[in-house]
Formats: structure tokens, C-alpha cells, sequence
């Protein structure tokens, strides 16, 4: 397995609380948890691919998304160019605002977001997290990709998951359809 995707890889899934992930290299695959058996991810056919058995079938989504992040920002990093301060690399640049990241080792990439001074000597004005999602808003916002007032913070979108639990728990005349899209919105904010 790529030594960089791993990395990053088990710092995600750290991150979302599988603390017990690790690397095996003999067998070379990723072990989600001890806890289950058969719940890894191993490269197949050039696909990182998650092995699972039922008892943790509900968790395939979730872990899922974490390797298609991982998987997301290995390739980027491999591209990437050198910034003139310190171990950063420039992963994307857009309208005079540059995201990049470090790498951290065991702890993953750690990103920021500067904006070019006119001469484009110099970088200022970071944003600094070790979490991509709340780096990319930063990012996107910043650069003008989208419109920074219509982007989510983290308490709005906590504010609409709570909503979202609370009718898909109380409201009892909720047809399936309208149940299953409340799962699977609360899924992506969970993501």
C-alpha cells in the first residue's frame, strides 16, 4: 500500500473515532478495528477496497468516505509543489489564495489557507486546522469559488442535524421516502 495514503488514512480514521486502526504490514492492509473481524482495507486491482462482515455493515458508508478522502488527497500531495515557507506544499491555487498542506507523519496532513500579497512574494492571512473539510470551506470561501455567506459553519450544520434527528425521531407520520432522505442527509453530515 502507499506509505502516504495509509498515513493519512489512519489519521482520518483516528480522527472519526476509530482509534484503534493500524497498519498491518504483513498482510498489508489497513485494520479498521480489532474489535471485528474481517473489517480491513487492502489494495486490489488498484482499488483500495474495505472488507467487512455484517456486524459492521452500517459503518461501510462512513468508512468509506474516509478512505475516498484519504484516497482524495494523496494524489494532490504527490503533485504538489514546495511554498517558500517552511515544509508546506501548495495543493490548489485560485484567485490569489493558495490552500496547503504539511505533513505531520502518524498525525496526517495539516492545512492552512494564505492569500498572495499583489507581487505574489509573499503569503498571508492563514487559516490554519488539521481538518479538510473546515480547511476547504475556508478555502472555497476565501477564494471566491462560492459565496462565503451561503458555505455552513460547523454550529449551523450541528443546528440542522439536531433538527433533522429530532423529526426523524418525534415525527410519526413521516412516509418512507421522506425517513430514508433524512437518513441519508444526516449520513452526510455525519461524513
Amino acid at each position: 500500500m502507499n506509505e502516504l495514503f495509509v498515513r493519512i488514512f489512519l489519521s482520518e480514521l483516528r480522527k472519526a473515532g476509530f482509534t484503534e486502526a493500524f497498519y498491518d504490514k504483513e498482510q498489508d492492509w489497513v485494520v479498521i478495528s480489532p474489535r471485528y473481524s474481517r473489517f480491513y482495507a487492502a489494495l486490489e486491482d488498484g482499488e483500495y477496497l474495505i472488507h467487512y462482515n455484517g456486524e459492521n455493515k452500517l459503518l461501510m458508508p462512513k468508512i468509506q468516505s474516509i478512505r475516498d478522502t484519504a484516497f482524495m488527497l494523496t494524489a494532490p500531495w504527490k503533485q504538489s509543489t514546495p511554498m517558500p515557507a517552511g515544509k508546506f506544499r501548495k495543493l490548489l491555487e485560485w484567485n490569489g489564495v493558495v490552500l496547503a498542506a504539511r505533513d505531520d507523519g502518524d498525525r496526517g496532513l495539516y492545512y492552512v489557507t494564505w492569500r498572495y500579497d499583489s507581487g505574489r512574494q509573499e503569503a498571508y492571512g492563514g487559516f490554519y486546522t488539521d481538518n479538510i473539510a473546515d480547511a476547504m470551506r475556508d478555502y472555497i470561501g476565501r477564494s471566491g469559488l462560492y459565496p462565503r455567506e451561503r458555505l455552513f459553519t460547523n454550529a449551523q450544520i450541528e443546528g440542522i442535524r439536531r433538527a433533522l434527528a429530532y423529526r426523524l425521531e418525534h415525527d410519526g407520520s413521516l412516509l418512507p421516502d421522506t425517513e430514508k432522505e433524512i437518513k441519508s442527509i444526516l449520513l452526510a453530515i455525519e461524513d
